[in-house]
């Protein structure tokens, strides 16, 4: 299986730390430790991406935007620690920057892995200088219409040869009529336009059920709000899994992505046999059939037994036809007793 078919499973910390460079390094190291490939941030420089006046979103109305992400925006070496935190705990790195001053502030750090949010897709400027700069490209698509995706699409491809795509809804938390799982197909058109080229899902609902369905579905990347507790402040913690509850969320997305990707067939193993033979009824002489007699429904039957056959011919089949020899009462009846 190449690189690029591989499941990317991406927890996305968000702002769920609330500015604490410990708990952003403590859900670093429990995401590793829960099995996920990735981890995703979101820098925020309030003043190049907002003015004083933006507007919050309805879901968190606390804090205005300016001192929401005032306190909760990262140094730059805080990010040095994070980034070496993930290093140490063999977990990709992801951040999502919301100007191009925090673009270059991430690209100075060598923080290459980026992610485009929904609401930057239009940013042509930000997608610019990601596409050229980024090693890795993710890109959201939870507030754009088609033509708006198809026009980022024509000038991303332009730019790079590598983009993955998340089908995502731009609610909080999503109900389940709006997830959009049809669209992870749909998006996959856009695979003649990059060499490496994956979609899956952003998901915004509550629970696991639309992340594995993503899978069935053919996604291959999926990312998750994580948290300590849905009882925190800020904005993201409402919405996002619970880290007791996270094992759980990664062994079934693993379980759906095998299940998904391993292909069977009809053919009898030598284990299926054995479960024949313990679960498999025989064709059995229910009394003494003596030689030259007929086969009727009076002295056959279908039975488990330990007894081997290899040869059982069909009931049905069997009827009318003559024994080639003398039957005792439960031996099984094979194909060349009969004539």
């Amino acid at each position: 299986m190449s690189s690029k078919e591989r499941l990317e499973i991406i927890a996305e910390i968000g702002s769920s730390h609330d500015g604490s460079l410990g708990n952003a390094i403590k859900l670093v190291e429990i995401a590793a430790k829960s099995g996920f490939n990735s981890v995703k941030f979101q820098h925020h420089i309030f003043k190049d991406e907002s003015l004083n006046d933006a507007l919050n979103p309805p879901y968190f109305t606390q804090e205005s935007r300016e001192d929401y992400f005032n306190r909760i925006q990262f140094s730059k070496d805080d990010w040095i620690l994070i980034k070496k935190v993930c290093e140490q705990n063999k977990i990709n790195l992801i951040v999502s920057p919301f100007s191009f001053i925090a673009l270059e502030e991430l690209i100075s750090l060598e923080i290459k892995n980026i992610k485009i949010a929904s609401g930057e897709i239009s940013n042509l400027k930000l997608l610019d200088s990601s596409a050229k700069l980024s090693e890795l490209l993710y890109l959201s698509t939870g507030m754009s219409d088609y033509e708006e995706i198809d026009k980022t699409i024509e000038f991303l491809s332009a730019r790079r040869k590598q983009l993955y795509l998340f089908q995502c809804t731009s609610k909080y938390p999503c109900p389940p009529e709006d997830i959009g799982l049809n669209l992870i197909e749909e998006f996959g058109s856009y695979k003649n336009k990059f060499k490496d080229f994956k979609v899956g899902l952003s998901d915004h609902s509550l629970g696991n059920v639309a992340s594995i369905l993503s899978i069935g579905a053919g996604g291959l990347i999926i990312e998750k709000h994580i948290c300590f507790s849905n009882e925190m402040y800020g904005s993201d913690a409402v919405n996002a899994l619970e880290v007791s509850k996270l094992p759980n969320y990664i062994n079934q997305l693993r379980e759906a992505y095998t299940i998904k990707n391993s292909k069977s067939d009809k053919k009898i193993s030598s284990e299926l046999m054995e479960m024949r033979q313990i679960f498999c009824k025989k064709l059995i002489a229910i009394k003494d059939i003596p030689k030259g007699s007929k086969i009727s429904e009076s002295n056959i039957g279908l039975k488990k037994t330990s007894k081997r056959s290899f040869t059982s011919p069909n009931y049905f089949a069997s009827l009318g036809k003559t024994v080639a020899k003398d039957i005792i009462k439960n031996d099984l009846i094979e194909e060349g007793d009969l004539i």
